[in-house]
């Protein structure tokens, strides 16, 4: 193993020291993933961990290029990435996470199986509402498809969520209609508050 300065040694919190246990990773690829979630390259990141070899020597590049591989790795990575732990360059496994999760959740140990099974329904939950606002469509596109059906309901439902909605000239006339009638009822009502005894041809009895 290299010797690194304690101020250039990756921080292991105990959340990520907990689990890189979890994803079955030495004290070595736990640092070494810490390494990559602060940002550094693969050699780089074996460097501090404590991988033998120089700095930026062949050994360390391979040393790297093998760690970021490892399947206890690659869980570790996506687990920290779905924590908000941090966004690694080396892309982590979420299937490989999810085999490991559930070897545990099936195991004989209830520390694991508990804790195991808890990543596994969050990961879960947010994979299923990271499903559904993909897949719902954004009001804009509602409106879009609205206002060929009916320009109206379109323009009120833009107006009050302040959505922006250009009208062609045939939805601005039909909407422009809809608003003189709406206007021409309300004066009716008002000249009917006024002259509750008015006759239809406007004489007063």
């Amino acid at each position: 193993m290299n010797e690194t300065d304690d101020t250039e040694k990756p921080k292991v919190s105990a959340d990520l020291q907990e689990l890189g246990a979890l994803c079955r990773c030495t004290l070595l690829q736990t640092r070494f993933a810490a390494s990559l979630l602060e940002g550094h390259n693969y050699t780089e990141a074996a460097f501090l961990a404590g991988y033998a070899g120089a700095r930026d020597s062949v050994q360390l590049r391979s040393a790297g290029s093998s760690a970021v591989r490892s399947k206890p790795v690659q869980a570790l990575l996506a687990l920290a990435e779905s924590r908000g732990l941090g966004i690694p360059n080396a892309p982590g496994d979420r299937d490989e996470l999810k085999r490991i999760l559930w070897s545990h959740a099936r195991s004989n140990d209830k520390a694991h199986s508990i804790k195991a099974s808890a990543e596994l329904m969050r990961i879960e939950a947010d994979e299923r509402a990271t499903a559904l606002e993909e897949a719902a469509p954004t009001l804009s596109v509602i409106l879009a498809e609205l206002v060929e059906l009916t320009p109206i309901c379109a323009k009120v439902m833009a107006d009050q969520t302040r959505t922006p909605l250009a009208l062609n000239e045939r939805q601005q006339a039909i909407y422009n209609e809809f608003r003189r009638k709406i206007a021409l009822e309300y004066l009716q009502e008002q000249r009917a508050q006024i002259t509750p005894d008015a006759k239809p041809n406007g004489n007063a009895t």
